[in-house]
């Protein structure tokens, strides 16, 4: 099939490319807004960039013309942590991805467990079995870019080994 990417609207060009490229890890994305408020986000749009040093990329789009929190949230604070999830969570992890209004949190639309973070004041998932917590550098060199890549780089890796990933 040939297809020119011009002739796809958003949201037929999104269908193609999440079909296309399977199977693709989800990054649970967790934050806190500056008033404080806990954000969690699942993004199918991530990879490992790097290993040396380690970097990982999120994509965060836009929602009715607008930043999705997680992404005003990594601008704002320059926090976030990356969170596993596995079949137990699938289910809160899809409740996490609906439209909430400003100012609700994920964690509790979606019966999550806020668990603290070793370096950052965004929460972990708790029923996470390993996380990534990160600064954001970079923003794919735009001044505020709520729909590019966030992406992290840590001097120092983190990851939850104590519970294994099955």
């Amino acid at each position: 099939m040939i297809v020119d990417p011009s002739s796809l609207v958003e949201r037929d060009a999104y269908r193609l490319m999440i079909s296309a490229f399977v199977p693709r890890p989800i990054a649970f994305v967790s934050t806190r807004s500056r008033a404080g408020v806990d954000n969690c986000a699942p993004f199918s749009y991530s990879m490992g960039v790097s290993s040396s040093p380690m970097i990982l990329a999120i994509s965060v789009g836009e929602r009715d013309g607008r930043p999705k929190d997680t992404g005003r949230n990594i601008l704002d604070t320059r926090e976030f942590v990356v969170n596993v999830v596995t079949e137990e969570i699938a289910w809160r992890m899809n409740q996490a991805s609906g439209d909430y209004a400003d100012g609700v949190s994920e964690f509790d639309e979606a019966g999550l467990t806020r668990g603290p973070s070793e370096r950052v004041r965004a929460p972990r998932i708790a029923e996470s079995p390993g996380l990534r917590d990160g600064a954001s550098e970079d923003h794919g060199g735009q001044e505020r870019p709520a729909d590019r890549g966030a992406m992290s780089r840590r001097r120092r890796p983190y990851a939850d080994v104590t519970r294994t990933v099955k």
